[in-house]
C-alpha cells in the first residue's frame, strides 16, 4: 500500500479526559506546548479533583489574529493529597 497522498494524524494531544481513581483528593496541573508566536512562555492551568471526580481538559485554542492555532498539552502533572507526585509527558 502506498502512502502517497495520505496525511497522518497530529503527534500531539490536544484534550482529554482525567479521572481520580485514588482514595484522595489530588491536584492536576496541565503544561502547554510554548510557541514563538507567544514569546516561548509556557501556559498552564490547574484543576482539583476529589475521590472519583472526572474532568474534562478541552483544546486550548488561541487566537493570533488574522488565524488561531491549538495549543498542544506537553505534560500533566498529577499531585496526591499525601504529597506524592506523577507525571505523563505528550507522545
Amino acid at each position: 500500500m502506498s502512502s502517497y497522498g495520505c496525511v497522518r494524524p497530529p503527534a500531539y494531544v490536544r484534550d482529554c479526559i482525567i479521572r481520580n481513581d485514588s482514595d484522595g483528593h489530588v491536584q492536576i496541573r496541565l503544561i502547554y506546548e510554548s510557541s514563538p508566536e507567544d514569546n516561548n512562555s509556557t501556559s498552564h492551568s490547574v484543576v482539583h479533583l476529589g475521590q472519583g471526580q472526572i474532568h474534562r481538559v478541552d483544546e486550548k485554542i488561541v487566537d493570533h489574529g488574522s488565524w488561531t492555532a491549538v495549543q498542544p498539552l506537553q505534560r500533566i502533572e498529577v499531585t496526591r493529597s499525601d504529597g506524592q507526585t506523577m507525571h505523563l509527558a505528550a507522545p
